[in-house]
């Protein structure tokens, strides 16, 4: 007990005066409530087996869809018939369409995928007891897999809404991916399902996965430092900059008083507090730029609680790929408010624009979608603007935005799909690809307008694979039928991405 208590006013002699109480100063060392919970605290070297920088991935998907006349830009080059390319290097700021001039000063890191079909939720139309609606998106988006009809539930608006069958990607690779003590992937956003607490992504269970709304509780859980969920965050200035400001006068003065007090106590203290030392120091030096195998990281986990949410969300996005806490990040943008794209205000977005039929509805939700390309643009940048290795975060993050449905009123095809980074992995940056609509339907009900399609979001999902250096070349379902009967072969990677 003498020792016990040795220590602790040992501890206490050692906190910054009138800046932090002992439960504070623990947390800001990361230490949490006890010594004992650092371990959980696992800021990996980043470098894989071969020396490169980890494979990360992020999923952004939004709610609603883009009018075609509003995102599509008509270029010079694009091959009519086929699938082809042009580069956005050299284009005006001009030349992009009202949605995506935003992404003007980023077009060398994306990759514009024009034409595109939600082909797995097409096919899940065809099954639908009831035809096409948004829960038939809800449960295939990111799953490429029917929907469970067996046990639907109603929704708000009265229609049968299946449950999910299987696995979603994001989910899939975090199982595949995720290294030992790590976090296999992170779920957060502002809203899923209708502003459900739910978002796309599905686990191996069938079951959707919970949103972490909440930035202060994200940058918590990243930290795993003690901080209660739903609690008051560390007062400014930021943990980041506490650190930095008290390294020397805490953290070097308790490696000296530390090797001072540990002859004073007994086996277990000693055994205890040695290792509370050489944590705190691991920790630090996990928090300074370094060099692994050759591979230069940074990881800076600083982060202030202020600015909208989803801007919290993507800079929290960089320092847990950056910092290696995880690997798979899903993004999920709720339903936006009129005010947030400069509308008129009216309580129901999702009837008065996205369904609207009237020109002014149609330029609203251009509107929409470009206030979530500038969105996209600013998370772009963060992963761009971290160095790592010999270029940048980003080069080894492949970032996808897909959109909850092809337009506001449910159509499956023709969709609006980004991909961003992903050098590491070969995906060519700085092009508008647009696919010709020659695949056959494989559904002639709602929502599966036109005489041909486009390659649909399942090679996608096999290029997110290989980018994440899984060896598999299909993604739950493999094939579908078209409206003659015909097979649709759903495997294989997209055509002209890599």
């Amino acid at each position: 007990m003498k020792s016990r208590n040795a220590m602790n006013e040992r501890l206490k002699s050692l906190m910054p005066k009138d800046r932090l109480s002992r439960r504070r100063f623990l947390r800001f060392l990361g230490l949490g409530t006890a010594a004992a919970a650092l371990p959980s605290v696992r800021w990996r070297s980043g470098a894989s087996a071969s020396g490169e920088c980890p494979r990360r991935v992020v999923f952004m998907v939004t709610q609603h869809g883009p009018p075609p006349r509003h995102w599509k830009m008509n270029l010079d080059g694009l091959p009519g018939g086929r699938d082809g390319s042009v580069a956005l290097r050299d284009l005006d700021r001009g030349e992009f369409s009202r949605v995506l001039e935003p992404l003007y000063d980023v077009r060398e890191n994306i990759h514009v995928l024009d034409g595109m079909s939600m082909m797995a939720c097409m096919a899940a139309a065809g099954e639908s007891p009831q035809g096409n609606n948004h829960g038939i998106s809800w449960a295939t988006l990111l799953t490429n897999a029917p929907g469970n009809y067996d046990d639907p539930f109603i929704g708000g608006d009265g229609n049968i809404h299946p449950y999910p069958t299987a696995i979603s990607i994001d989910q899939y690779i975090a199982q595949r991916v995720a290294p030992e003590g790590a976090l296999p992937s992170v779920v957060w956003g502002t809203g899923g399902r209708f502003g459900s607490v739910d978002g796309s992504s599905v686990g191996p269970d069938g079951r959707w996965i919970p949103l972490n709304t909440e930035p202060r509780n994200a940058f918590a859980r990243l930290m795993e430092n003690g901080l209660d969920v739903g609690g008051p965050m560390p007062p400014t200035p930021s943990r980041a900059d506490l650190i930095a400001a008290q390294r020397a006068s805490v953290l070097d003065l308790a490696s000296a008083e530390y090797d001072q007090l540990l002859p004073q106590l007994g086996a277990e203290d000693r055994e205890r507090l040695a290792r509370h030392r050489d944590e705190i120091r691991a920790l630090e030096r996990r928090w300074a730029p370094r060099e692994e195998g050759g591979t230069v990281l940074s990881c800076n986990p600083e982060f202030s609680p202020t600015g909208d949410r989803i801007d919290q969300f993507f800079r929290l996005t960089a320092l847990a790929l950056s910092c290696d806490v995880t690997r798979v990040v899903s993004l999920n943008i709720g339903e936006l408010a009129a005010t947030d794209f400069g509308a008129p205000p009216r309580d129901d977005v999702h009837h008065a624009y996205a369904h609207g039929d009237s020109d002014e509805a149609i330029r609203q939700m251009g509107e929409y979608y470009r206030h979530h390309a500038g969105q996209f643009a600013t998370l772009v940048r963060y992963l761009r603007d971290i160095p790592e290795g010999e270029g940048t975060l980003l080069d080894s993050t492949m970032v996808v935005w897909i959109s909850e449905l092809a337009t506001g009123h449910h159509n499956f095809n023709d969709c609006l799909t980004l991909v961003a980074g992903g050098a590491a992995s070969g995906i060519r940056q700085g092009q508008y690809t647009r696919f010709a609509q020659n695949r056959p339907l494989p559904c002639n009900r709602y929502g599966c307008d036109g005489d041909g399609i486009g390659p649909g979001h399942s090679h996608l999902f096999v290029d997110a694979l290989h980018h994440m250096e899984i060896d598999e070349d299909s993604f739950n379902r493999t094939r579908t039928r078209a409206v003659d009967g015909a097979g649709i072969d759903l495997t294989g990677s997209l055509p002209l991405l890599t």
